[in-house]
């Protein structure tokens, strides 16, 4: 089995399912997300669903998202929905996170349907922005 179940979704909206909690899965999903950023142009849009794995080594994921994010184009966001159903951990999550990500909208869920939610909101945002 694979440490991570991918959906590729509309609108430059990626779905990672996290099956393990481990480092190799955390590399697994930065590598998509370096190749998402080489392959796509605009925001890009991500749903970390961590509930079926829990919470992956969070000293490690930070680390490897500072990295991403300083490489990412000047001008575009990433909007990163994290998902998990315990909510202490989720409290610690926002808080660690919330210190390397300041420039980047991050918002964390209990259930995978209002991250979709959040993500589909951000995107008409986006959407009314570039039209005016």
């Amino acid at each position: 089995m694979s440490t991570l179940t991918y959906i590729s979704m509309d609108n430059n909206t990626h779905e990672l399912v996290f099956n393990e909690a481990t480092r190799k899965a955390t590399d697994e999903f930065i590598a998509l997300w370096a190749k998402w950023q080489t392959m796509q142009s605009g925001n890009l849009y991500i749903v970390l669903d961590m509930r079926p794995a829990g919470m992956v080594p969070l000293r490690y994921l930070t680390k490897q998202m500072k990295k991403m994010l300083a490489k990412h184009v000047e001008g575009e966001n990433v909007y990163i929905a994290i998902v998990l159903d315990d909510p202490q951990m989720l409290m610690v999550t926002q808080v660690l996170l919330r210190t390397i990500v300041k420039r980047q909208p991050v918002q964390y869920f209990t259930q995978v349907e209002k991250a979709h939610l959040w993500i589909k909101i951000e995107q008409k945002k986006a959407q009314a922005r570039n039209a005016r």
